[in-house]
């Protein structure tokens, strides 16, 4: 025998000892048997859990062992089945009295292993004589005790019914676990919900086999605390569900004399809530202590400072510390205190949001501007307004300047124009006379030079006629003479000024007017100079097909549309047309003035002036006039 054993391959040696280390390392007991049912290995569970020696198990058949406690009918029965109908026996329970360990209630699981003889003789080793087969068959027997999981089992759903009720249907999830071994021993709907798993499949898990902690070495210590404490609370505790999902959980276990009852709450949308809430802080306290504005929040009750960046100490001089005991009317000066705190009462109420140009007193006494925009907030029921302060000094400085620059530039312009109509009248007179003949007889090609001349100097005075009604409309001092008036009776007349220069380009003139419409007060020249730009320009621009001008009524308004055929305007230029000196189509010439004169004539009637086009399909200028006098007062 002993020669045999030498000739075994090194390598079956070596897996073997691999398979028995395996065995040897199990939690359940485990036998390995062969077809006659004599033990031929065994791992330390076996001899541990049923209180049996090595030497009384290896090599003798099952139901001689410990005496005879082994000799189970229903077990045997089972046992011996399987070799040759090739049966698998899963989770088995056979219950059973020992003598020496008492009662045992285990659950079996067993199958069927071929395997060369080679391995089965090693496995043997010192128990057969022979080899007569090819392969030998051996039975693998794995026993799990469940004794006192099912006496707690048993006992729990005897004493506690009313708490079982309360357990299944609580919201809370809620496990409860072996105090010594750490085995789940139930779990109620929300926890099976929460983490996915059956109730069966919670049965076969350790407590930390879902989290909670890592080991059984941890959960010995939580035992250990819970015996002292009676209650552990673990506020951020990370739970796996059967997906593999990280969970965050509030978790207290509680000492229930045998078991301990887990209540773990899903925290995950209230952590999510506190990273988004701490996030937001961090982000809010960034951007209002980076911020390239001053930025102070007074409450709207006594306009009483309670936060700010170091951007508006920076701007007014004072410490942190200080503007804390200051309020909104401390940092203004005095004389502009009603102005100042009415745009904060309308801003609390937010009828507005920015406050334009407000004087800002700073800690030395000197004046700057900011515009102040504001949000209202409410914090622990208490409303305030949070106010982003932009330094516009400078800002201020260029406009005063700008303001003195233009008007420098409309008393030049002035000056130069009203110099300039001296002498043009004058040269215009001159030319008259010498083309009325009184100066003598012209030849053909005089009268043509003169002609040119004349025209020439007529269009300048119109020039210089626009840019002086154009100042007198910018500074103001322009006198309206308002009286009832009809506006049908205003573009008839400006048909007739017209009608010459569109029959020379072959273009039809077409009036559509309501003749219902009421007098209205409005200056008549004003409106007949704003009729004839709009027309002028149409004329000018239109090549073919027809100028129309129509009237109708709205509520309160008279309504005038002006509309041609002509190329139309781009979209993007609309913006540009009632701008100074701005002109869409330069080979018109023009000083670009009429359509602004224009603009300011209607709103200082209190109406409205706006185009509306389609790019190569004509234009439609329009104005609206109040029917109740409305007009802007110079």
């Amino acid at each position: 025998m002993k020669d045999k054993k030498q000739r075994h391959n090194p390598d079956i040696k070596v897996l073997l000892e691999y398979a028995n280390s395996i065995i040897a390392t199990l939690r359940e007991p485990f036998l390995v048997l062969d077809k006659s049912l004599r033990v031929i290995s065994s791992n330390q569970a076996f001899y541990t859990t049923f209180k049996v020696a090595e030497k009384e198990t290896i090599g003798h058949p099952l139901p001689d062992l410990g005496d005879g406690q082994w000799n189970i009918p229903k077990l045997l029965e089972l046992l011996k089945e399987i070799i040759p109908e090739k049966k698998i026996v899963t989770d088995y329970e056979v219950g059973h009295k020992f003598e020496h360990i008492g009662e045992r209630t285990m659950v079996l699981n067993a199958c069927q292993l071929r395997v060369p003889k080679k391995i089965a003789g090693i496995v043997t080793a010192g128990i057969k004589e022979e080899e007569e087969e090819e392969d030998e068959e051996l039975i693998l027997l794995a026993i799990e005790d469940i004794t006192e999981r099912k006496r707690l089992q048993e006992e729990l759903k005897g004493s506690e019914e009313r708490y079982r009720r309360a357990f299944e249907t609580s919201k809370n999830v809620l496990l409860l676990v072996h105090k010594t071994g750490g085995d789940i021993l139930s779990s109620n709907a929300s926890a099976r919900e929460l983490l996915g798993y059956s109730q069966e499949e919670f049965l076969k898990k350790k407590l930390w086999e879902i989290g909670m902690v890592k080991d059984d070495k941890g959960f010995q210590e939580i035992v250990s605390i819970l015996e002292k404490e009676g209650v552990v609370h673990y506020g951020d505790t990370p739970v796996k569900t059967k997906k593999g999902l990280s969970i965050n959980t509030e978790i207290f276990l509680v000492d229930k004399a045998k078991v301990i009852q887990c209540n773990i709450n899903d925290i995950t949308e209230r952590k999510v809530a506190e990273e988004a809430l701490k996030e937001a802080e961090i982000r809010f306290k960034t951007i209002f202590n980076e911020s390239m504005d001053g930025m102070l929040l007074a409450y709207v009750g006594t306009r009483r400072f309670a936060v700010c960046n170091p951007k508006i100490c920076k701007m007014l001089g004072y410490t942190e510390e200080e503007l804390m005991r200051m309020k909104v009317d401390d940092i203004h000066p005095e004389k502009d205190l009603p102005f100042v705190i009415k745009q904060f009462e309308r801003q609390a109420k937010r009828e507005i949001e920015l406050a334009e140009g407000l004087p800002v007193k700073r800690k030395d006494g000197s004046i700057c501007y900011a515009d102040v925009n504001t949000s209202l907030i409410t914090l622990a029921g208490k409303k305030y307004l949070m106010g982003s302060f932009r330094d516009v000094t400078e800002r201020k400085k260029t406009e005063e300047a700008l303001k003195e620059i233009v008007k420098a530039k409309s008393a030049f312009t002035s000056m130069v124009s009203h110099e300039l109509r001296t002498p043009l009248s004058a040269l215009k007179e001159s030319i008259s006379q010498v083309l009325e003949g009184m100066l003598g007889t012209l030849t053909t090609d005089q009268r043509k030079f003169l002609d040119i001349a004349k025209r020439n100097v007529d269009r300048l005075a119109r020039l210089i006629t626009e840019i002086l009604d154009f100042q007198t409309l910018e500074t103001g001092k322009i006198i309206f003479k308002i009286q009832d008036n009809d506006i049908n009776e205003v573009i008839e007349e400006t048909k007739e000024t017209m009608n010459i220069i569109a029959k020379e380009k072959g273009l039809d003139f077409i009036l559509n007017l309501d003749k219902d419409l009421p007098k209205i007060k409005f200056d008549r020249d004003k409106i007949s100079q704003v009729l004839s730009n709009l027309v002028n320009n149409s004329l000018k621009l239109t090549e073919k097909g027809n100028i129309t001008i129509s009237t109708m009524r709205g509520n309160n308004i008279i309504q005038v549309s002006i509309k041609d055929t002509g190329p139309g305007i781009r979209e993007e230029d609309i913006p540009r047309l009632f701008q100074q000196y701005e002109q869409l189509e330069r080979k018109t010439g023009g000083t670009g003035l009429g359509l602004a004169i224009s603009l300011e004539i209607i709103k200082a009637h209190g109406g409205k002036i706006w185009a509306e086009s389609t790019f190569g399909q004509g234009t439609t200028m329009q104005f609206i006039l109040p029917i109740e006098e409305r007009r802007r007062r110079a």
